[in-house]
């Protein structure tokens, strides 16, 4: 969140953590197999998969999640410092002294410097879990469910069960929105999306038909892609800007953002593309990600990084 590091992942396990803007190594390290029941056998990709990394807020441990277990590791040094079985997903509290993590019909309140549990909080059910968010005040935990028009609310510290936030009203079966995503927006309220519908800023309520195979956020903007690029901006009419993108990345001053199309880049300033990068890789951009400080912007393809200016 300062700025200070850069951290990147591989799929099969491979973790490294560089110093910013000098991109320096600082530390690098392997998360351990994880053998599948019923498949002791299975091949190293399988075994080692990283599928998420999150930075602690205070930037000195790095959560991993990968194969049903997270780890928690120092970014000073790369060494492991907890490893917790169960989790698909996580989320930090704003000042780092909250984890949640959640699989299926369970979440867990961790502590994050040493992942022992805290509580258990019983989701009902055995859905998957897609997301969760941890409130500012660190009081209430959000959850939204496979397949379900509504935002499940917990309180934090001890489970309670709260009443839950229907997104749609009256609607059901194949006219009701699924959630795929949750998250606290700095003033406390609650943004969302998922299938048709989503709500990220508070004056605003966005129907995403046709249906986006991916979302990206921060707390200006909003857009939704995959076969199509929709831009949002809080008070303003959606931009569709032509062409499809495999990953974006958003600037924090609220306009400018990044997209990758095939194996290019292309900045933009709202629906205008003003520097076009290409070729940037060798394949298929998968993701994308501004600097903190809207310096640069650092994408990746199956097998190396790149950061531009």
């Amino acid at each position: 969140r300062d700025c200070k590091l850069l951290a990147s992942a591989g799929i099969c396990g491979d973790i490294a953590i560089f110093e910013y803007p000098s991109l320096r190594l600082r530390s690098r390290f392997r998360v351990p197999r994880v053998a599948h029941v019923g498949f002791p056998f299975g091949n190293l990709h399988e075994q080692s998969r990283v599928d998420g990394i999150r930075f602690a807020p205070t930037d000195d441990r790095l959560a991993v999640l990968g194969q049903g277990h997270v780890s928690l590791w120092a970014t000073s040094t790369g060494r492991r410092i907890g490893r917790h079985r169960a989790a698909e997903v996580l989320d930090w509290s704003a000042d780092g002294r909250e984890l949640v993590i959640a699989l299926d019909g369970m979440a867990s309140r961790l502590d994050p410097t040493t992942l022992e549990t805290r509580c258990r909080i019983p989701l009902g059910g055995w859905n998957h879990t897609p997301s969760l968010s941890i409130s500012r005040d660190r009081t209430t935990l959000a959850v939204v469910r496979a397949n379900s028009p509504r935002i499940e609310r917990f309180r934090l510290q001890d489970g309670t069960r709260l009443a839950p936030l229907l997104v749609a009203p009256g609607k059901s079966g194949r006219n009701a929105p699924t959630l795929r995503h949750v998250r606290h927006r700095p003033d406390g309220s609650l943004a969302y999306w998922g299938t048709r519908t989503a709500r990220f800023f508070p004056s605003q309520t966005i129907a995403l038909e046709p249906r986006p195979q991916r979302w990206t956020a921060n707390d200006h903007q909003f857009v939704a892609y995959g076969e199509f690029t929709r831009f949002f901006r809080d008070g303003q009419p959606p931009l569709d800007v032509p062409g499809k993108a495999s990953a974006v990345a958003l600037h924090p001053d609220g306009t400018t953002w990044a997209r990758a199309r095939g194996d290019s880049v292309e900045v933009l300033q709202g629906s205008a593309v003003s520097v076009r990068l290409r070729p940037t890789h060798r394949e298929w951009v998968e993701e994308a990600v501004c600097t903190g400080d809207g310096r640069y912007v650092a994408t990746t393809d199956r097998s190396e990084l790149r950061i531009f200016d």
